[in-house]
């Protein structure tokens, strides 16, 4: 048992700690209408979902259903509040930095390498929109690996393997790459077993124990689209769509990426290299598992070709913890920190905490909000029953105005780049058919979009009435088209 003075040292103060430090470095984020197109993708899938709707048949994206269940609990707990589902991100972000924060205390290190773990992360993902203040699938898939990292660390028993797996299993449902994670996993859990002298069969069980229960999430899934007979479509947008996105970057482009990342989390990233340098003297026997971990989700990140920064997101946690134990050392470097004044080590904290929430309140707070501008330009001139296509514009204003998606391909790049037009296989004359027989009051268009079949038949039928900010026009019916 516990005594109350631990529980508050070592859990309650920690995690109400990193819980704020959250809240507090994401607030200004959870005002925009807009952070990016993916948060309103999940945003309005999560709303078609509660209504009753199917994923991938009646609404359409290339990710897994996990990440739409998650906005769908959103929205049955908040309602209609984009800011509170930016609330409930921040939390989960606190509490994966204290998952951080307690496996470095309990496992590879002390008590101020843990801080720096945890908040390492929570800062990590607090700064850059595209790294993490975005609310992409990284950061809660995250949330899942660390827990289950967390129960396999703690011991061998069964249990743990089963709940790791499940873990795991619920993160692969939000994206498919937590299966690089978990083959670490299930080779840090034999390993371990071996190791605590339970010997290879007992970890080779708890594989498979961990293997059954990882697998059940997505054997549910399969079972519900097989039962109400959309088997084809889950197995399609499953297993197909993906591999037919091409792969685009140059290979010195690749190294680039790679080295972005680790440039731009330097005081962390420098921390989990010197660990990585330093090898079992500090990490021990998790050493070669550090390695094969950063390895394998190292190569997920990199091979979809793309250069988007939140990918990353799934290498902070390794990196963190490496950094929390590089931290718990007494590096001479720390020691020449401790002689600073502490007025002085305080007041720079404090000075550089100040201008990352006025970085964020300039990026979020006083940036103009020209989607919720659109929306209510749209409302002043919308009557009852009258239904809107967004084009390729935010497609947010349908949740903003409450209005029903015209199309199934929700993202409003689906229907505007090549690429995904050929990965989903859309018949784009067909959309356009079946968008324009709904004869949506009124259309919104960015800047001029690129031409193809759908911009041209949307053009024979809409003439301009409004701009907004010489960014958004919007159209309207022309009478008497056909």
């Amino acid at each position: 048992m516990y005594s109350a003075k631990t529980v508050l040292h070592d859990w309650l103060i920690p995690a109400l700690g990193l819980l704020t430090m959250a809240v507090v470095f994401r607030f200004f984020s959870f005002f925009p209408t807009v952070i990016n197109h993916d948060e309103s993708t999940y945003i309005l899938i999560g709303r078609e979902i509660l209504h009753g709707k199917h994923y991938f048949v009646d609404v359409i994206d290339t990710k897994p259903i996990g990440i739409f269940l998650i906005y769908t609990a959103f929205q049955w707990l908040a309602g209609h509040s984009i800011f509170l589902f930016r609330f409930f991100v921040a939390i989960g972000v606190g509490l994966t930095g204290f998952c951080l924060f307690s496996i470095v205390r309990q496992h590879l290190g002390n008590r101020k390498g843990a801080w720096v773990a945890g908040a390492g992360y929570i800062l990590m993902t607090s700064i850059f929109t595209f790294y993490g203040v975005s609310p992409n699938t990284e950061l809660f898939f995250t949330g899942f690996t660390v827990v289950a990292l967390w129960l396999l660390l703690g011991g061998t028993q069964w249990w743990r393997f089963l709940l790791a797996g499940g873990a795991l299993g619920i993160g692969f449902m939000i994206k498919y790459v937590v299966a690089f994670d978990a083959l670490a996993f299930g080779m840090l859990g034999i390993w371990l077993a071996h190791r605590r002298g339970k010997g290879w069969w007992r970890g080779l069980l708890g594989g498979v124990l961990m293997l059954i229960f990882f697998a059940i999430p997505f054997v549910l899934v399969f079972q519900y689209y097989r039962l109400l007979g959309y088997e084809s479509e889950f197995l399609y947008y499953t297993f197909e769509v993906p591999g037919r996105y091409p792969v685009d970057r140059l290979w010195w482009e690749g190294i680039l990426y790679y080295l972005d990342f680790i440039g731009r989390f330097l005081p962390v990233t420098g921390l989990a290299i010197l660990a990585l340098i330093r090898g079992k003297k500090y990490l021990g026997d998790l050493y070669p598992f550090f390695i094969w971990w950063l390895l394998l989700t190292g190569f997920i990140i990199g091979w979809p070709g793309k250069s988007f920064g939140h990918y990353f997101i799934q290498w902070m946690p390794p990196f963190c913890l490496l950094a929390g134990a590089t931290a718990s050392r007494d590096l001479p470097l720390f020691e020449r920190l401790r002689k600073i004044p502490s007025a002085w080590r305080w007041g720079l904290t404090t000075a550089i905490a100040v201008a990352l929430l006025l970085t964020q309140k300039k990026d979020y707070w006083d940036k103009w909000d020209h989607a919720r501008d659109v929306a209510d330009a749209l409302a002043e001139r919308l009557d009852p029953g009258d239904q809107i296509y967004t084009g390729n514009y935010h497609h947010i204003l349908y949740y903003l105005l409450e209005k029903e998606t015209p199309t199934p391909y929700v993202h409003r790049t689906l229907l505007w780049a090549p690429h995904h037009i050929f990965a989903l296989g859309i018949d784009l004359e067909k959309e356009a058919r079946q968008i324009l027989a709904l004869r949506p009051r009124f259309l919104t268009l960015e800047y001029t979009p690129p031409p193809n079949l759908l911009a041209d038949s949307l053009y024979r039928h809409y003439v301009p009435v409004d701009t907004i900010g010489d960014r958004v026009t919007i159209y309207e019916w022309r009478e008497g088209a056909e």
